[in-house]
């Protein structure tokens, strides 16, 4: 009734516009891995399983999965003993690709000082 060893991560913890490769680690020493997923988990709780890989007892087992959503996106990860213990860990993708809009709003060097003030949009940050 021992679940497998899991470590589940990201090549980067915080806000990039880099790729976002995700992997899964798993071992299991006594009756081997059956399985490792990576989930997606949706806004409404749902999951959509993006990345699995089986065996038939192998001692470790890595699935990797490379994040394309733009926004905060949320990852579940399970590992699978061929007892059926399971583990599972989270991961969160912080990705954004979209450079930030803006317009002057004003301009002011009155009396030897400049001002300048912008208004920035960035649609993809707060989702």
């Amino acid at each position: 009734d021992v679940p497998p060893g899991l470590t589940f991560t990201a090549n980067y913890d915080s806000w990039t516009n880099k790729q976002i490769v995700l992997t899964a680690e798993a071992e299991d020493a006594g009756s081997g891995l059956r399985q490792v997923c990576i989930y997606l988990v949706n806004a409404d709780g749902s999951e959509n399983l993006v990345a699995q890989k089986s065996s038939t007892g192998v001692t470790e087992l890595t699935v990797n999965y490379t994040n394309e959503t733009v926004g905060i996106t949320r990852y579940r990860a399970i590992a699978e003993d061929m007892e059926g213990n399971i583990a599972e860990s989270y991961c969160v993708a912080y990705y954004d690709i979209t450079a930030p809009t803006g317009t002057v709003v004003e301009v002011d060097e009155s009396f030897g000082k400049f001002k300048l003030e912008l208004d920035i949009t960035d649609i993809d940050i707060g989702d």
